[in-house]
């Protein structure tokens, strides 16, 4: 919504949008919108129709849409939030590499030794696969194709791995 503000009409103003997008753009826009423009047809409805039943009377338009304004508004803000809380939330499956650090992963091309990668396969938290670079931890044995290692570091763009200490680890 605040990125809104800037090509809206006059009338939608920064302050007004961010008013209205109280709930940190989890509302849509189109959503608020229909909330502000339903609330204030409701709300000068309402008022007229109280006016005229208590007064045999109707406001002028150009008074009863400051005042439809102003009930609308704070009944927009709650609307939204009470709608950002039922849409669902951004998900992602985006990990970070150093999240690997600590699986299992499995030699699939080539032997590692110190200065010499080899590359392994892991799964990360959500089940996908990753192809990563190891090579062995300094006195460790070289890691041959099948081999299950433990990512214990990250080295720029490598990971220095060691022989999978407990075979319960293995997750395939």
């Amino acid at each position: 919504l605040l990125a809104l503000a800037n090509h809206a009409p006059s009338v939608l103003t920064k302050p007004t949008v961010q008013f209205l997008g109280s709930t940190s753009g989890k509302t849509p826009f189109l959503v608020v919108l229909i909330l502000l423009l339903t609330s204030f047809g409701v709300a000068g409805l309402s008022i007229q129709l109280a006016l005229q039943s208590t007064t045999g009377l109707l406001l002028p338009s150009w008074l009863a849409a400051p005042a439809a304004l102003a009930l609308a508004l704070p009944v927009t803000r709650w609307g939204s939030a009470l709608v950002a809380h039922f849409l669902p939330q951004d998900e992602t499956e985006a990990v970070s590499e150093e999240s690997f650090i600590g699986r299992v992963a499995t030699i699939t091309l080539g032997v590692a030794r110190p200065g010499s990668p080899a590359q392994a396969r892991l799964h990360d938290g959500f089940g996908q696969t990753h192809y990563v670079m190891v090579e062995p931890d300094t006195g460790q044995p070289e890691l041959k194709q099948g081999d299950h290692v433990l990512l214990v570091r990250q080295k720029g763009s490598l990971f220095v791995a060691i022989p999978n200490p407990h075979p319960i680890l293995i997750d395939e």
